[in-house]
């Protein structure tokens, strides 16, 4: 029952919320992405997504400088999925949560162009 009351408590705040439906719509994405998209400091960032973390419902992966976040698929299924589910569906509506989602993919678009930007200048070198 702990589990329950801590994912219960994590998901009681409008910012994670946010993050979780940022993360079941986007998959992984870095704090900084995060940030720009949902227009918050790094430090209500991290402090939310350690909550979710702390929770289970969110994991992350180091990349040199980088960290990455997801949701976790473990807990979502074994403990609260279907909770889960209709959340994100409730949320699906959202103004907010749809203006951080657009924000993210003209970030994710931008870093695509300069990505293969980028690849171009290096070939054009060789």
């Amino acid at each position: 029952m702990r589990k329950a009351v801590g994912i219960f408590k994590a998901l009681s705040d409008d910012t994670r919320l946010r993050l979780i439906k940022l993360l079941e719509s986007s998959g992984e994405v870095c704090v900084c992405d995060i940030m720009e998209a949902m227009s918050i400091s790094q430090t209500r960032a991290s402090r939310n997504l350690n909550i979710l973390k702390q929770a289970g419902l969110v994991v992350d992966r180091r990349d040199k400088h980088w960290i990455y976040y997801s949701l976790n698929k473990n807990t979502a299924e074994e403990c609260c999925g279907d909770v889960l589910k209709v959340l994100v569906k409730w949320l699906e509506t959202d103004e907010e949560i749809g203006n951080d989602r657009l924000r993210l993919s003209k970030i994710t678009r931008r870093e695509q162009a300069g990505r293969a930007e980028n690849g171009i200048k290096r070939q054009g070198k060789k």
